[in-house]
């Protein structure tokens, strides 16, 4: 973005091939699906990865995600659903915390939009 800030922290979602979908936080997403692959038989695969400037807001979109996608709850942070429904729900978070926080006061007319300073989408691969 340019802007001097360190995007840090990840919330993705990580696949199985039977469709189940993790939802986490991480420093690191790809270096934490690699530990996921190390115990499992089955390829694992970054379904998508959002950085986020802070800890907190990483957080909060992790728990609305989960929240959102609480009816299709396996077990732990794993979900029984289809991509797009996951997706969904990650944007959704995104877009809720999205409104919640504001650029920087500046002097002089202020921006009539609110922004995400503090968040990019990645995609994988």
């Amino acid at each position: 973005m340019g802007n001097g800030r360190h995007f840090r922290h990840h919330v993705y979602l990580i696949r199985r091939p039977d469709g189940l979908i993790k939802v986490g936080i991480s420093l690191d997403p790809h270096r934490r699906l690699s530990d996921f692959a190390t115990g499992s038989p089955e390829t694992l695969s970054i379904l998508k990865v959002v950085k986020v400037l802070d800890e907190l807001n990483a957080r909060r979109i992790e728990r609305a995600v989960k929240v959102s996608l609480l009816r299709y709850r396996i077990r732990g942070e794993w979900f029984k659903c289809s991509n797009e429904r996951a997706l969904r729900a990650l944007r959704d978070a995104a877009f809720t915390f999205n409104s919640a926080v504001r650029q920087p006061e500046r002097r002089g007319p202020q921006p009539k939009r609110w922004t995400m300073p503090w968040l990019i989408e990645v995609t994988p691969n």
